[in-house]
């Protein structure tokens, strides 16, 4: 796929780490699949369980959003958890080569922090490289 080609479609598999504002939380890695209709997204996301009281060892959200140039705005909504349908709100910048976006989460609480995401073939060696390489880019801020 060419970066032209990356520029014009998110839709795809993404691996990415989102992290709190306080320190005393570990970033927190995540799989995204995204399906991008003419800018507007929709997808999926899995995470681990950092916050609920569910038994679920997974979290799972669904995303929509739009993309225009490389500006990226996503709401992702927490589903079976007991604060079902609790909401986070993400703006990000897709980079040059529409590989990664960086960006920044808020919650209505206040809470806000930062994001990146790598787009992944799924295969899982790059899968952890890209993991790995997001929380370096995470901590560093």
């Amino acid at each position: 796929m060419t970066a032209e080609k990356n520029l014009d479609n998110l839709s795809g598999f993404w691996t990415g780490v989102y992290d709190y504002p306080v320190t005393h939380r570990e970033p927190v890695p995540f799989n995204a699949v995204i399906e991008d209709v003419g800018g507007a997204l929709s997808g999926e996301i899995v995470e681990p369980n950092t916050f609920s009281q569910a038994k679920e060892r997974e979290l799972f959200a669904n995303i929509s959003g739009t993309r225009q140039g490389t500006a990226v705005h996503f709401i992702k909504t927490y589903e079976r958890v007991p604060r079902g349908g609790h909401s986070l709100v993400y703006q990000g910048t897709l980079d040059g080569t529409g590989t990664r976006i960086d960006g920044t989460w808020r919650a209505h609480a206040g809470w806000s922090g930062p994001f990146v995401m790598n787009r992944s073939t799924g295969k899982k060696a790059e899968i952890e490289d890209s993991v790995e390489r997001a929380l370096e880019l995470v901590k560093s801020r």
